[in-house]
């Protein structure tokens, strides 16, 4: 009987409307419900990722026996900025990323990174808030202390999911990235692992907010006024969350993942970190000058 009951439970679940979480997002006690969209990257897809001109793979130990999949591109001359940038839930991160940043700072010649997440594209380990945060502060730290970064200004760009992973960073780590810019980004949500019960399981909480006061960088918050993934409100709390002196940029008719490579986005971007990077240019003088006899 019992075992009767529970498959009648899940036959329930199943057929429930809305039962199809992966076709899209699933608001449930208030929160937006995702699916993990983590997928396997072949050794052989990830090293011809590595050989694209100018790019090289970069395996990075995040905990004992916890290895991360990144590329790096140096920047083309010495004192440039280098990108940062952290995905979102997708099932492609590491190209993902590397196309936004081709588009974005390529043609500048800036330095380029992105790594995978924990149990994303070959990355080890299993993706929870709290490791995913801890990462990339281990991976903004591997690019200031390497010669990875060309020693030039870092500046991270979070999209998404990775908007909460960007905005721990600058808050976190000292000293602080150059600039921070966060594209869709989300207050709070969940993100599922697969499962025929998955409308029944509490997911992990990743909840964006706490880090937002604590932001020192220069912030800029893009979104799309047509996201049906991330509504556009969340990007309006997370700007008035950073305070009176980050910008925000609202696209109209601009959908969720179509940000990454809009135009209009990629030239906000562009105008911002080229920005940032001539204020510092322009601080590091004075200091010298003020420091010398």
């Amino acid at each position: 009987m019992a075992r009767r009951l529970r498959a009648a439970l899940v036959a329930a679940v199943l057929a429930a409307p809305g039962a199809a979480l992966w076709a899209g997002r699933l608001q449930q006690r208030g929160l937006l419900r995702f699916p993990l969209f983590a997928a396997p990257l072949s050794e052989a897809g990830y090293v011809a990722l590595g050989s694209r001109p100018g790019w090289s793979p970069r395996l990075l130990e995040v905990a004992p026996g916890v290895r991360v999949r990144g590329l790096v591109h140096p920047p083309r001359a010495p004192g440039l900025p280098t990108v940062l940038f952290f995905s979102g839930n997708a099932d492609a991160q590491l190209s993902q990323g590397q196309q936004f940043l081709e588009a974005l700072g390529g043609a500048e010649g800036y330095g380029l990174a992105v790594f995978a997440y924990r149990g994303y594209d070959g990355s080890e380990g299993t993706p929870t808030p709290e490791a995913l945060r801890a990462d990339g502060a281990r991976v903004y730290a591997a690019l200031r202390e390497g010669a990875w970064a060309g020693a030039g200004p870092l500046h991270v760009v979070g999209f998404s999911l990775g908007t909460g992973v960007a905005s721990a960073v600058a808050a976190d780590v000292a000293p602080p990235p150059a600039s921070l810019t966060l594209l869709a980004p989300y207050t709070e949500l969940v993100v599922v692992r697969p499962s025929p019960l998955a409308r029944l399981l509490p997911g992990d909480r990743y909840d964006a907010r706490p880090a937002l006061a604590r932001v020192l960088s220069p912030a800029l918050v893009v979104h799309g006024d047509a996201d049906a993934s991330l509504p556009v409100q969340m990007g309006r709390a997370v700007h008035a969350a950073l305070g009176p002196t980050a910008r925000y940029l609202e696209l109209p008719g601009a959908g969720h993942v179509a940000l990454l490579s809009d135009p209009r986005a990629l030239q906000a971007v562009r105008d911002f970190i080229g920005e940032a990077h001539v204020k510092a240019r322009a601080g590091a003088r004075t200091r010298a000058a003020a420091a010398s006899p």
